[in-house]
């Protein structure tokens, strides 16, 4: 049913009124909803254009048409004596089904230097800047570190820390400095509470649950109804991610 004002969350922070004559848009983020892009990093093949697929830039393969990808270099594929090829990433990075630039990240418990993983990730934000998309972000016992960087990360860019573990406290720190969190199978329950909706993001990671699973779960300890609280999620998705129509939906008549 199209009324003749919905608000929506759209391309901006702020939320934007389509009206009535916009009844393209309003079918374009409809076939999200219907699509199920619920499920912003994972790292197994087969997401069917429900997830976003966490890749370095070597595996984008030029038939992708139907999966979002995030790339980046992992901090965990850092060496000291051999250098990341950011021409490559500068190249997928622009591909229309590139979603987000990462991830990368801070990594406390591996052998490679901080100041190597700050650099790499001074670089990711360099990229993300020129494509205006998010930054996936890794994060393990560096969190000083990532928000003394925080000002390195221009406002235009959207930090999501993925994966996030940390307690409540460090959370509400977090979200002060401007990040967005992404819950996955494992979380302190009060972290998942503090977190305001529209900066909030679930997902599988290399888990096995499903994503709906994790989504009735922490609907269940917001307690609010899953149905309400997935579409609240969908739209940070379609506002933050900005993903295309895959070319079935548009072949199939959705948006005409």
């Amino acid at each position: 049913m199209v009324h003749s004002k919905v608000s929506i969350w759209l391309y901006d922070v702020s939320c934007v009124v389509i009206r009535g004559a916009d009844v393209a848009m309003i079918r374009y983020l409809d076939t999200l909803r219907s699509m199920c892009l619920l499920d912003i990093h994972t790292h197994h093949s087969s997401t069917d254009g429900t997830a976003i697929l966490s890749i370095a830039p070597s595996e984008l393969s030029a038939d992708c048409s139907n999966t979002y990808f995030s790339v980046g270099y992992h901090p965990w594929s850092l060496h000291a004596d051999r250098m990341p090829d950011w021409n490559l990433l500068e190249e997928a990075a622009h591909h229309p089904q590139v979603l987000a630039i990462g991830e990368t990240g801070l990594d406390k418990l591996i052998d490679c230097p901080i100041l190597l993983q700050e650099e790499a990730l001074l670089r990711h934000v360099h990229i993300a800047m020129q494509t205006r998309k998010p930054l996936v972000l890794h994060c393990v016992r560096a969190y000083n570190e990532l928000i003394h960087l925080r000002k390195e990360i221009p406002t235009e860019i959207i930090p999501i820390i993925h994966g996030y573990r940390g307690n409540a406290t460090l959370a509400r720190q977090l979200l002060s400095k401007g990040f967005y969190l992404s819950f996955g199978a494992y979380y302190h329950d009060e972290a998942l509470r503090a977190t305001p909706l529209d900066r909030l993001f679930l997902e599988t990671d290399e888990s096995d649950i499903p994503i709906r699973t994790l989504y009735e779960r922490a609907a269940a300890l917001r307690q609010v109804e899953t149905d309400l609280f997935t579409r609240s999620v969908q739209e940070t998705i379609v506002r933050v991610f900005k993903p295309p129509l895959p070319p079935q939906c548009v072949d199939a008549g959705h948006i005409r």
